[in-house]
């Protein structure tokens, strides 16, 4: 796009990040996606299976690992680690969220309250396809229960600013 536009890309305009992830796109053939796109049928039929057992919801955490701090080396896009520790960190830090994104499977993220550190954390759940009324119903069904973990703000937020 940028090359459509006719800007150039250089390390004072583009994250360090997106830089390398940009070389690395160069090297990823049409059999790379081919496979890429198996496997996400393969994972997509798996979960099929799992909700064939009679389950109604699965909730699982957010995100596996408590808030990091904002310039955390780990996650942030200006970040100097390789491209692959970067994007290992990153798929740790999403792995509740990528079946979702994946499979197309329905799912809502809810907060949970305040972490030890008073940053803010959330509980997800996933529901079959076609279910959506259960994640809304169980979405007003916590938001009723559990009215302050709707209305906390962490010590440092956009608000705060």
């Amino acid at each position: 796009m940028a090359e459509a536009l006719g800007v150039v890309l250089t390390p004072e305009n583009t994250s360090h990040q997106t830089l390398q992830l940009i070389e690395l796109s160069k090297t990823i053939s049409y059999a790379d996606v081919a496979a890429a796109m198996d496997t996400n049928v393969m994972v997509t039929r798996q979960w099929g299976q799992f909700w064939e057992q009679g389950f109604d919801l699965l909730l699982t955490p957010t995100m596996a690992d408590l808030c990091p701090p904002v310039n955390s080396e780990k996650y942030a896009l200006g970040s100097p680690l390789k491209f692959e520790q970067f994007f290992d960190h990153a798929m740790d830090l999403c792995r509740y969220a990528m079946p979702a994104n994946e499979t197309g499977l329905p799912a809502i993220s809810l907060p949970a309250g305040l972490d030890s550190n008073g940053c803010p954390m959330g509980v997800q759940f996933y529901a079959p396809w076609n279910q959506e009324q259960d994640l809304i119903h169980i979405a007003g069904q916590m938001e009723q229960g559990t009215p302050s973990w709707f209305n906390c703000l962490a010590p440092l937020n956009v608000g705060s600013l």
